[in-house]
Parts: C-alpha cells; structure tokens; sequence
C-alpha cells in the first residue's frame, strides 16, 4: 500500500494500486486531500471515478489532481439529484447478471450511474432475467445521440420486449 490513500475502501485501493502497477500514475501524483475526498464515497462511486479516471490519456493530463477533483465534482452532483439510496436499494434488487450488465452499460457511458431512477430499476427488476438483459442490451446497442429522455426511452425498451414477449408474431416485419 502506497502513501495516504488507506482510508479509501479495498476495492478503491486495489484499482488504484492497479494504476500504480501498470504505471499510469505514480504513488506520490495525486495529493492526500484528493484521495481523501475519493474515500467520502461510496465503494461503487468511487470505482466509477477511477474508471472515468483511468480511461482518459493520462499522458496529456498536466494536472492529475484538479482532472480527479473534476470528476468527483460530476459525480457528487449527479448523486446529489439522484435519491442513491433508492437506487442502490433497487439495483441490489435486480438479478446478479442484469446487474452486470447495467454495470457495463454505466462503464460504455451509454447512460450515466442515476440517469436511470429508482422507479425504472424497479420495472427492469420485474422482468424475468431473459426479458431484463434484452431491454438493456437494446439499450446499450441504441443510438441516443438524439434521446433527450434517456430514462424514458428505456421504459419504451422495457414496454416493446415485454409486450413482444406476450405477442410473439405482433413485431415480427
């Protein structure tokens, strides 16, 4: 373990000691006072800033501390207009692979973590497995350049695979 950041949760630590490893940051680059504010968040936040983090060229980052601080910063006011304690009680709900694949579709950045309310995970929560990762793959395989409604849309998603399901024939061209 490097430095300041053993306040930070294992799983954190563990992805960021990952950067260590593989070089994309030294130890002593990032300030205590940013891996302090890294450790106010939730372990999955946290892994989700890391990521954001990691998947840019670190290379042309002049400033790694105020590039993290800027993360956060878009993090905290996405969770703070979202009721995270819903959510997370919602998706802790869902199946094990639909979680997975809400997790990966959060990573490809298709749809922000929150973007999808408590209310929706809930209604993916009542499809059968099949049904739920269908409407997310739909999701995720969706242009929504022009999709204003995110959250939206994907109750539509959720409404046609649903009602495909019941009616086999009705969709088919």
């Amino acid at each position: 373990t490097h430095g300041p950041a053993r306040q930070l949760p294992p799983i954190v630590q563990a992805r960021l000691e990952a950067f260590y490893g593989a070089g994309l940051l030294g130890p002593t680059e990032l300030d205590p006072s940013i891996l302090n504010s890294l450790a106010t968040f939730a372990p999955e936040d946290g892994l989700a800033i890391l990521e954001k983090f990691g998947s840019a060229d670190l290379s042309t980052v002049n400033n790694k501390n105020g590039f993290l601080a800027g993360i956060m910063k878009r993090v905290r006011a996405t969770a703070s207009s979202v009721d995270t304690a819903s959510l997370a009680q919602a998706h802790a709900t869902l199946r094990p692979s639909v979680q997975l694949a809400l997790e990966q579709l959060y990573a490809s950045e298709v749809v922000q973590r929150g973007e999808l309310g408590a209310k929706i995970l809930q209604q993916l929560g009542e499809l059968d497995e099949a049904m739920a990762l269908d409407a997310v793959g739909r999701l995720q395989s969706s242009n929504l350049a022009s999709v204003g409604n995110k959250a939206g849309f994907f109750v539509g998603i959720m409404k046609r695979v649903k009602a495909e399901r019941e009616q086999p024939g009705l969709f088919a061209l």
